[in-house]
């Protein structure tokens, strides 16, 4: 049902601005070397989601950001909006602060992405240098006037959109995680099924398994240039798959191939990079394309073998690139066929899956793009939108190939759990259990996955975080006062740190924990004289100390720990049972 449309006020007249904090790079660190020392939030943080975290000496709340405050781009990058990073704000970024009694903040954010108002941004441009926007031309931006009700209801249905492409977004990491475990088990530390029959020997990239073979990419694999011919400028609205020196960033009305291919990036920031290709797609300049042409290498192996941007040589120093040659000579390690199949058979399978999760992210976020304007401008009636809740109904599957050993199963250990708890994850986002009925274990990983994330912040910010995470979206008296005291436990169990209202991330990893803590861990694991069988308690420990994922980094410590203790008579054995003896 349509309306009329809203009526539209400057965001002057509904927020304040605040500028952010000038630092000298030489004051800037990759690591924090004390409490001192905050997240630094550049604009390159949002633009590309950067992996070269910065931070510097804390220089007090004026220019700090929580994850729900809403941030523009000053210089450059004009038209930016930030959200969702907790830290202090360069100077080239300032933070929007909206009325609580008038805008919801939220609202104000998917306000700021509607297109009149990207439009206005950018032609208020105040600089003939470089893009820039001043206070005065955010103050004039148009933003609907309507009631906080109305503001929270749009907000809701568009973030419900987010959370979904969120969600599916964490599958795709956890998925590609899976896949370069068991990649990098069975073909760097060659830790493969029935690997302790096959003895090493000499070849060119060192020793490798007997019956294994070092060749040429060229000898393994059809590798050529994309289309030379075809630039981004040939894009369409619709049509196929097209991946440029960037990655899969556009629409042909053709394609090219209708097969499972690799894309490498073959000039510019993004040299080295590829990407796994499937169904119907097509490359175009400044791109290599290759797929198998052996059994001993099937194109997903290919695909993790060559992954990385330090895998292949390049040329140039301004404007690296790798040639063909270069990428054709490339040497590369192969298997015995009966290997290669095997990790297809468990690959494969992951490939489809985020190809498929990756398919379904792009439908959402074309839906949610539509949606917006007309929620925005009051041209869709929020009181009668019908949104289709079996979005997020699909369960991530995952069948196991038969014939896995128990080595296979420990490769896998702990990965596809996680998988399996973030698909639980979204069914319990959409109703939230009873904060009583929530499991410890659950809220401890909760509290350490979101401090790690905000890093240094305030004991009610990080409450709020896991609040969000757990699915609730309102923070009640009775959730705080259940989630303040699962603080307290955190803070005992040195995945908190804390002084005063201020907290951290006290033990980012299992090796944070020295062996003498661990051991006084077992009795809070452990009933004295009760048998236990040794995985079990090294699960249990590690859920205890909110570890989700039982990699190799969180086990070894635990076995360490275990050896330890029986070495010390506070824990006793017989094969792989033990026991707590105080």
């Amino acid at each position: 049902m349509s309306r009329r449309s809203f009526q539209f006020v400057p965001l002057g007249t509904l927020a304040t601005f605040s500028q952010g904090f000038q630092v000298p790079l030489n004051d800037q660190v990759s690591s924090k070397t004390d409490d001192s020392f905050v997240r630094f939030i550049r604009i390159v943080d949002y633009t590309q989601n950067t992996k070269d975290v910065r931070y510097i000496k804390d220089p007090g709340n004026k220019y700090f950001v929580s994850e729900s405050d809403i941030t523009m781009v000053r210089y450059g990058a004009i038209g930016v909006i930030g959200r969702g990073k907790a830290g202090v704000i360069a100077n080239n970024i300032f933070k929007v602060t909206p009325n609580d009694d008038q805008l919801d903040k939220r609202f104000l954010y998917y306000s700021l992405l509607n297109d009149p108002v990207q439009d206005k941004i950018k032609a208020g441009n105040s600089s003939t240098t470089m893009p820039a926007i001043t206070f005065g031309i955010a103050a004039d931006l148009p933003i609907p006037k309507v009631s906080l009700s109305t503001q929270r209801k749009i907000a809701s249905i568009l973030s419900s959109y987010d959370d979904l492409i969120q969600n599916n977004t964490r599958r795709i990491a956890i998925l590609e995680e899976m896949a370069q475990a068991i990649h990098r088990e069975w073909f760097l530390n060659f830790r493969f099924p029935g690997h302790e029959n096959v003895k090493l020997v000499d070849s060119p990239l060192g020793q490798i398994p007997e019956g294994w073979e070092v060749v040429k990419m060229k000898d393994v694999s059809d590798i050529k240039w994309g289309d030379t011919k075809t630039t981004k400028k040939s894009y369409v609205e619709e049509g196929y798959d097209a991946y440029s020196a960037a990655g899969k960033d556009g629409m042909l009305d053709h394609f090219d191939f209708d097969r499972d291919g690799v894309v490498l990036s073959a000039i510019g920031a993004n040299c080295g990079r590829t990407w796994f290709a499937s169904g119907k797609w097509s490359c175009i300049k400044n791109t290599i394309r290759f797929w198998s042409t052996s059994d001993r290498a099937t194109t997903a192996f290919l695909f993790y073998a060559t992954y990385g941007k330090e895998f292949w040589p390049k040329r140039g120093a301004a404007q690296p690139f790798i040639s063909q040659t270069d990428a054709k000579n490339k040497m590369i390690c192969v298997p015995t066929v009966e290997l290669a199949g095997r990790f297809h058979e468990y690959v494969d399978r992951l490939l489809r899956q985020i190809d498929s999760l990756d398919r379904k992210n792009e439908n959402l976020r074309s839906t949610r793009d539509l949606l917006l304007p007309k929620l925005i401008s009051g041209k869709l009636d929020v009181e009668d939108l019908d949104i289709d809740a079996g979005l997020i109904t699909d369960e991530l599957q995952y069948e196991e190939p038969p014939g896995l050993t128990d080595e296979d199963h420990e490769i896998l250990d702990g990965i596809w759990d996680e998988i399996a708890e973030e698909d639980e994850d979204a069914k319990t986002n959409k109703r939230p259990i009873s904060i009583e009925d929530v499991e410890t274990d659950r809220v401890m990983a909760e509290f350490r996955q979101e401090s790690r994330k905000l890093g240094s912040t305030t004991r009610a910010d990080l409450i709020k975080a896991v609040s969000r995470e757990l699915g609730y979206r309102r923070l009640g008296s009775n959730i705080e006062d259940v989630l303040k005291g699962h603080l307290r436990a955190a803070v005992r169990r040195k995945i908190i740190g804390a002084n005063g209202d201020e907290v951290w991330p006290e033990t980012p990893t299992m090796d944070a924990y020295n062996r003498d803590e661990l051991i006084d861990t077992f009795k809070s694991v452990m009933r004295k004289n009760q048998e236990y069988e040794r995985d079990d308690v090294i699960r249990a420990l590690a859920n205890y100390l909110g570890f989700r994922r039982l990699t190799e980094s969180v086990r070894e410590p635990i076995k360490s720990a275990i050896n330890g203790a029986i070495r010390r008579d506070v824990l006793s054995y017989q094969g792989d049972t033990i026991w707590r003896e105080e």
